[in-house]
């Protein structure tokens, strides 16, 4: 097909300052013109892999830092780094209400190694001594600068200025920018010749620029005859070639080295979509063969796809391309290609206004079947996408390397050194050299570390070198002596060019988790009467240990919280004549740890080791409350606001067993929905909404009560609402949000307790009364107390505890709470009619259990195959969709089995993260990535689904942990075909 220009295009050479203006005939679509041409390009290097995307937005980094503006990302979304660095605004600068840059326009590199970028930044935050501005009553658009930075984000030079030339009011505006080669830039440039404010001629045109220097290389243009008005609309290059638009860009104009311009048609519009009369954009393929335009077809149609082919003789053909998909938006992309029979083209992939934007990979070239024109989808980065852009890998010898940290989360035990190791490794093309990695702990220099032996003096590593290839160990050994969840930051940097900044920041967690430890289903806690005596008894209410008792007559005790797997009882006491409220953390032997006066608190938990007090309270702002955090063994610290919630109420605090995660119920202020909530306590990111499906709404009486594993949380909902009389207890998985399943059925008038050590029944309890709940055959006891907890012991006569040891702390009154009174550890409880006889002694401690359970991955059946058929059965992904195995434990029993599935297929990696799998860089990072999924237990038998699965090495990491805490593994390969 040969198209021709309907309007005179005009060359202007820059020699000097002078311009030399001469008329070029645009010829049929195939001939060379004669005149001036573009300067001779090199041959445009061979795209390398495509590795990263840049999108325009606001996205998220490892440190929860909000990045508004270009950004740049993995294919998947994640790595998150900025385009464009900028610094810090000094005080001063704050104080000034500085203004931060406008970055506008940023496009990377064909080689990955530089990024240009129009700069409106007059405090110097990108460019040092800031964008000057000009005058004439427009300030704002003169103090734009092209602005070359590196791959890394950093200021490199101003290749081009807005500014005035003549003070005859002759001066250029800069607007579009793409880039014609690995060495040169196009630009478009509005010139105006002003009579005083006054715009009395208006030409465009577009103009190339050296990088090296920011030199201009030559300018071209198109004259519609018109004195005002904008002549190019647009410029898009690639491969040496550049395309420049007419009047939204109705037209399009096509330049190459040592040929003339070609015109290409305007879109095939159909009436009456006048107003949609130019092409939506445009993208020049990396070798600059072929072009890709975008427009609007009509409501019904969406955007449609037009490609502009070079073929034999120099001639551009143009063709329609269909697609099985509706596009909405019409920018296009082109993605990295080896071969024009492979070409991609990245669209924006949105059926209608609503959905999210997702970038769609279409095969463009001829001969692809319409169905078959869809390639992949990437995942959704942002609203506003409109910009995306491929980065490839730089080539080798260009002087970039990429260092990539890997940083999983690890678990220590509290109270128990501990070493973590973590490998950083050089992805080339080149040798990565000066590699220095900084290493902080909760915002703190990390002592401890060393690479490869190499201490790491004030948590700061240096490598000299990391080839392509190379990994290198990082060993950090660190000792805690609490249990809860520490924030791991590593950032890495190096003297050479690294071309992919994504992975140079990573954060990750240490959880710090209780020792394990084999509580019994015995004793319970509880309290004799309203406001009375906290004890810890047999169910029956003998051999009681008083843990706490009244000093006044008008003193009123509380329980608050317990801990059965470390033996800890948080309770209150106050006197209702006035005062305030004192915490106490006890063991359930009797022993006073810490006490804690306080004012009066919405709601209060402590971590089970007792060094951690957690309380809801209300702030002098209406309607806002906030989360305190206070180290009971430490009494000088001050208490720590960890959240704040506006407009709604936080209650039925509960710490897990393990000591790493906060639960709650979610109360609006007003309202009278309820709903759950997880958070880690390191309380970063966002808490995690447990919500209920079909279970109806959770009670507003409930409390939360975790699993001994930790891994599970149960709450109280109503079938029908919140006030429902009918209801259950309800259990959600802490890593499987939005999974919950039924445990007990529970009525309106009694409210979840407690459950139990060994996993196997629920406490639930009224104002008078308790019930433990078999959750296997759901039988109910009544204990004969009223509400009460499992305390961790087993039934029968308990040792007295020694003298009573309080370490008072005051907050926020500034008088100390006088110190705790001695109180008795063992006697009858005061209601009782009995007392036990003699003195109690200790009970024989059972013996611990150390053995590990019983695992197994089972191979699937083949049924009535036999042979090369069961052979073939056991290779196919169909196969595997329910991985079955078998788990046994002779002594505390199985408390639950749960598997991690990765999968290589081909040279890429895998995770399966329960709804599907997400591609990894490595095992190591997909082993990582991958979600631990519980399974389903039957007996002996477990299960659990895979979808997705394809051909490929799979590999099965299998976990069996028992009621003690005993851990076992099985790692299976198969290769599925």
């Amino acid at each position: 097909m040969s198209v021709t220009l309907r309007r005179p295009a005009v060359w202007v050479s820059v020699v000097a300052t002078s311009l030399v203006v001469g008329t070029l005939t645009v010829l049929a679509a195939g001939q060379v013109a004669p005149g001036p041409a573009l300067a001779a390009t090199p041959t445009p290097p061979e795209p390398g892999t495509l590795t990263r995307f840049v999108s325009w937005g606001t996205a998220v980094d490892a440190l929860g830092d909000h990045h508004a503006g270009f950004y740049t990302a993995d294919l998947d979304g994640t790595d998150v780094a900025p385009l464009v660095r900028q610094r810090a605004l000094t005080s001063a600068e704050s104080a000034a209400d500085a203004p931060l840059p406008d970055i506008q326009r940023a496009q990377v590199s064909p080689d990955g190694l530089h990024v240009v970028a129009w700069v409106d930044d007059p405090t110097g935050l990108v460019v040092p001594g800031g964008t000057p501005r000009a005058e004439h009553g427009h300030a704002a658009p003169f103090s734009q600068a092209l602005v070359l930075l590196d791959a890394e984000g950093h200021f490199v030079r101003v290749l081009q200025q807005n500014e005035e030339w003549e003070a005859s009011g002759l001066f250029d505006v800069f607007q579009g920018v793409s880039w014609v080669d690995a060495d040169r830039v196009a630009i478009t440039v509005r010139r105006k010749v002003l009579v005083g404010t006054e715009a009395e001629t208006t030409r465009t045109f577009v103009r190339t620029v050296a990088i090296a220097d920011g030199s201009v290389v030559g300018q071209f243009g198109i004259d519609d005859g018109t004195v005002a008005g904008g002549h190019v609309q647009g410029v898009w290059a690639g491969g040496g070639t550049v395309v420049a638009g007419g009047p939204s860009n109705r037209s399009l104009v096509l330049f190459r080295p040592g040929e003339g311009a070609v015109g290409l048609p305007a879109p095939p519009l159909t009436p009456p979509m006048d107003f949609f009369d130019g092409y939506s954009d445009v993208a020049v393929s990396p070798d600059g063969l072929h072009v890709a335009a975008s427009y609007h077809g009509g409501w019904e149609v969406g955007t449609k796809l037009r490609i502009f082919d070079r073929v034999a003789g120099g001639v551009w053909q143009a063709r329609a391309v269909d697609l099985p998909i509706r596009l909405e938006s019409g920018w296009i992309t082109w993605l990295p290609y080896r071969q024009y029979e492979e070409a991609e083209l990245l669209v924006d992939g949105r059926r209608d206004s609503q959905t999210l934007s997702l970038g769609t990979a279409v095969r463009v070239a001829p001969g692809v079947a319409t169905e078959e024109r869809v390639a992949r989808q990437y995942p959704w980065m942002d609203y506003g996408s409109d910009s995306w852009q491929a980065v490839v890998v730089p080539s080798l010898g260009a002087g970039a390397s990429d260092v990539a940290l890997e940083l999983p989360e690890r678990t220590a035990t509290a109270g128990t050194p501990w070493v973590g190791t973590y490998t950083l490794t050089g992805r080339g093309p080149d040798t990565a050299r000066g590699v220095q990695l900084s290493l902080e702990i909760d915002g703190a220099p990390a002592e401890g570390a060393s690479v490869e032996g190499e201490p790491c003096p004030g948590g700061v590593c240096h490598i000299a070198s990391l080839a392509p290839g190379q990994t290198v160990t990082l060993t950090l050994r660190q000792s805690f002596e609490a249990s809860g969840v520490h924030s791991l930051v590593a950032r890495t940097t190096s003297t050479t060019l690294d071309w992919n900044p994504g992975n140079n920041l990573r954060t990750n967690k240490i959880r710090v988790v209780m020792p394990r430890t084999t509580p019994s289903v015995g004793r319970l806690v509880h309290q004799t009467r309203a406001g009375g005596p906290v004890v810890v008894s047999d169910p029956d209410g003998g051999r009681p240990v008083v843990v706490g008792q009244p000093r006044h007559a008008d003193e009123v005790l509380e329980i608050t919280d317990v801990h059965p797997g470390a033996g800890i009882v948080l309770w209150s006491r106050h006197r209702t004549s006035g005062g305030d409220l004192e915490h106490l953390v006890s063991r359930v032997t009797g022993e006073q740890l810490h006490a804690v006066t306080t004012g009066f608190p919405l709601d209060a938990a402590v971590s089970p080791d007792g060094r951690t007090l957690f309380t809801v309270e209300a702030t002098d702002q209406d309607r806002v409350f906030r989360l305190a955090e206070r180290r009971l063994d430490r009494p000088a610290a001050p208490p720590t606001t960890r959240l704040t919630w506006r407009g709604s109420l936080a209650k039925g605090l509960k710490v897990s067993p393990d000591g790493t995660r906060l639960a709650w119920v979610q109360q609006p202020i007003g309202e009278y929905s309820y709903g759950g909530a997880v958070m880690d306590l390191d309380f970063r990111g966002e808490a995690e909404l447990l919500v209920t499906g079909s279970f109806g709404a959770v009670r507003p009486n409930t409390t939360v009560a975790w699993a001994p594993d930790s891994a599970t949380v149960a709450l109280s909902v109503g079938t029908e609402g919140p006030y429902s009389p009918d209801g259950a207890v309800v259990a959600f998985s802490v890593d499987d949000v939005g999974s919950p399943r039924a445990l007990a059925p529970m009525d309106e008038d009694r409210w979840l307790g407690d459950w139990s050590p060994d996993g196997k029944s629920l406490l639930l309890h009224d104002l008078s009364t308790s019930l433990s709940v078999d959750l296997a055959t759901g039988r109910a006891t009544p204990t004969g107390l009223g509400p009460a907890w499992w305390s961790g012991l087993p039934v029968g006569p308990v040792s007295p505890s020694p003298s009573p040891t309080v370490s008072p702390t005051v907050s926020p009154s500034p008088t100390p709470s006088p110190t705790a009174s001695p109180t008795p550890t063992t006697g009858p409880s005061p209601t009782s009619s009995t007392s036990p006889t003699g003195s109690p002694t200790a009970s024989p401690a059972p013996a611990p259990d150390r053995t590990a359970p019983k695992l197994d991955v089972l191979l699937p059946k083949c049924g009535s195959r036999k042979g090369k058929k069961c052979r073939d059965h056991l290779r196919s992904p169909a196969a595997w969709a329910t991985v079955n195995g078998v788990a046994s434990d002779s002594d505390s029993g199985v408390a639950g089995v749960s598997l991690r599935a990765v999968q290589k297929r081909g040279k890429h990696w895998y995770a399966f993260n329960g709804r599907g799998w997400s591609r990894q860089k490595t095992r190591a990072a997909a082993e990582s990535r991958a979600k631990a999924l519980p399974a389903t237990l039957k007996g002996t038998r477990w299960a659990v689904k895979l979808k997705g699965l394809r051909a490929g090495t799979l590999v099965l990491n299998a976990v069996a942990h028992d009621r003690s805490g005993n851990r076992a593994t099985k790692v299976l390969t198969r290769t599925l075909s």
